[in-house]
């Protein structure tokens, strides 16, 4: 689901919503995108069934969809985690890893936040979604 969503520029121009130091950065949500604009792949955006491995952890970089506290409710907002956090593990679906900007992690964790400590003060947008093969 995430790389059909890639392959249509769907995550393209969203912006990351949340910031949390010493935790994750998260994006991926559509409603994030200038003015809210629909997006025509759309319609292939479903909720995702929960996908939990013992055997991946949680350590800086990886990324996960985010989801409510019903493990089968992931839909498109995902995270990076920005240091270690066994207390994801087994809980959220990981699906990848940062290889490469890592530099950039840390530039987005040290952005000034709203009082809430989480939301960016200014807008970061995911510009373009792409997967290296």
């Amino acid at each position: 689901n995430f790389l059909k969503l890639v392959a249509t520029g769907w995550y393209d121009r969203t912006a990351f919503h949340r910031i949390r130091p010493g935790f994750v950065v998260q994006g991926g949500m559509g409603n994030t995108r200038i003015e809210g604009r629909p997006h025509y792949a759309d319609k292939w955006v479903r909720t995702i069934k929960g996908e939990f491995s013992p055997t991946r952890f949680h350590l800086r970089g990886t990324l996960s969809m985010a989801r409510t506290s019903d493990p089968d409710s992931a839909l498109t907002s995902f995270f990076i985690v920005l240091a270690p956090a066994p207390n994801l593990d087994g809980k959220y679906s990981i699906f990848g890893k940062v290889v490469d900007g890592f530099d950039t992690l840390d530039k987005l964790e040290a952005l000034p936040r709203e009082a809430d400590g989480e939301t960016p003060t200014q807008r970061v947008e995911l510009f373009e979604a792409v997967i290296k093969p």
